[in-house]
């Protein structure tokens, strides 16, 4: 099993409630009937587009307005899918852990999956925040529910507003950390990258040296080649290490 510090563990943790709690948050939310009741509470309060006002457009044989992503059920079924892949991913760390991965193979994958799942936050919170324009007599520039106090509504439907706000706002500290991760996990990626450039540079120069001891006749020495970077920069020609000069 791999060390990992104090730091380390106490981010993994973190990592993992934030992960379970914004997904059970998020299944909660996930039946379509959720959003639907929070799109009829801001239509009969006109807060924003009425859903039951659709029936005129159906009556009168005419195409109504599309559904607003803030109200479509596709938002919660995506929602839910960037929860599950968090948690995978989470889970998916601690095996790594486990598994002793080497650090350079460890980088690469918290960098990678950091950027992707801050991506994904992005759009996941974006889409909640997005507003409802269908009805020009109620614009909705943000959700209602994220404007006004759950108190004012009544017992029977506070709580299904309340749910919306905490999922809400545990999709924002999901986005929150994994943008920090990702920026840390980008600079320990430039950090290893950086020293394994260094790696290939000693070893392409002693590739070169025992090539230019075996075109002599000679027996290459080991004790010959001094590491520095003075070294790497003079005593190999461009023609011998084409790749020095990539680096």
């Amino acid at each position: 099993m791999a060390q990992i510090g104090p730091f380390g563990a106490i981010l993994l943790v973190v990592e993992f409630v934030l992960a379970i709690t914004t997904m059970s948050l998020l299944c909660c939310a996930y039946p379509e009937q959720f959003r639907k009741t929070l799109w009829e509470i801001g239509g009969e309060n006109g807060w924003n587009s009425n859903p039951r006002l659709r029936i005129y457009f159906y009556a009168n044989y005419e195409k109504p307005p599309e559904i607003p992503l803030v109200w479509d059920q596709r938002l919660s079924e995506s929602n839910l899918a960037i929860s599950i892949l968090s948690t995978v991913i989470c889970l998916a760390r601690m095996v790594m852990i486990y598994s002793s991965v080497t650090p350079c193979f460890s980088c690469f994958w918290n960098a990678m999956n950091d950027v992707l799942l801050s991506g994904f936050w992005v759009y996941s919170i974006v889409a909640q925040s997005s507003g409802d324009f269908t009805d020009p007599n109620h614009p909705s520039v943000r959700p209602w529910y994220l404007e006004k106090s759950c108190d004012i509504l009544d017992m029977s439907v506070a709580d299904t507003c309340v749910l919306a706000k905490a999922s809400f706002v545990f999709s924002v500290l999901s986005l929150i950390f994994f943008l920090a991760r990702s920026v840390a996990s980008v600079l320990s990626l430039a950090y290893w990258c950086g020293s394994l450039r260094i790696l290939d540079r000693g070893i392409d120069m002693l590739c070169a040296r025992r090539r230019e001891g075996e075109d002599r006749g000679g027996i290459f020495d080991i004790s010959d080649v001094q590491l520095d970077e003075e070294r790497w920069r003079y005593s190999v020609t461009m023609e011998e290490t084409p790749f020095l000069g990539m680096a």
